[in-house]
């Protein structure tokens, strides 16, 4: 029980305004946690994106079909994706990984040694 609070507390709600300002002052005082937020962010909005296209190519239910429910779902997707964010799919990781490398100066092809630049 308290393990599900505690991971309530560590999640943000989808709506939250304050979470980019956040990301913003972390980023300020730690370049590599702000920048796993920052990818945790995008990884939330991918999956909400992706759980929005996948209701729609189910279609609507006839039984359950109102605005009051597609908003309900909506929101439920949101908070889903944020939550899945959390935990992780690996996009965040791997897009953490990607922007911290070092970029590889470019190669002559015949000579096999970095290009000078002119």
């Amino acid at each position: 029980m308290a393990d599900g609070i505690a991971n309530f507390q560590q999640a943000r709600l989808a709506m939250d305004v304050q979470g980019l300002n956040q990301i913003r002052q972390e980023n300020r005082r730690n370049e590599t946690e702000g920048l796993r937020q920052a990818a945790e962010e995008f990884e939330a909005l991918f999956l909400n994106m992706m759980l929005k296209s996948m209701r729609e190519a189910v279609g609507d239910s006839e039984l359950f079909d109102s605005h009051q429910q597609r908003t309900m779902m909506s929101m439920y997707d949101e908070q889903l994706s944020r939550h899945l964010a959390t935990r992780g799919v690996g996009l965040a990781e791997q897009m953490v990984r990607q922007m911290q490398q070092v970029p590889i100066s470019p190669v002559s092809p015949q000579e096999n040694r970095p290009v000078a630049d002119k």
